[in-house]
């Protein structure tokens, strides 16, 4: 019986305990697998290249730039992804 494909993701939110959180519920759950968590979009913008993630999860307000701002450049960049947005408002 061949394995299901796992589902990819990208985690970006400013907040530690939120990225601690979520990563260590999803690490628990054997269809996804956590490519890369990073606590900023411009770090995000800069090291996209190196990942092919299914979905990004992506808090909207965070410093510097905000997710909506993130996610357009991804979209300008020709990125391919789906997109959880996640706030606290």
């Amino acid at each position: 019986m061949s394995e299901a494909k796992k589902i990819t993701l990208i985690i970006v939110d400013d907040y530690a305990n939120f990225l601690e959180g979520i990563s260590a519920f999803l690490l628990r759950l054997e269809q996804y697998e956590i490519l890369a968590i990073f606590s900023s979009g411009p770090v995000l913008l800069e090291e996209i290249w190196n990942y092919d993630p299914d979905v990004i999860l992506l808090d909207i307000k965070m410093p510097w730039l905000n997710g909506l701002e993130i996610a357009k450049r991804l979209n300008s960049f020709g990125v391919k992804f789906r997109l959880i947005a996640v706030t606290m408002h």
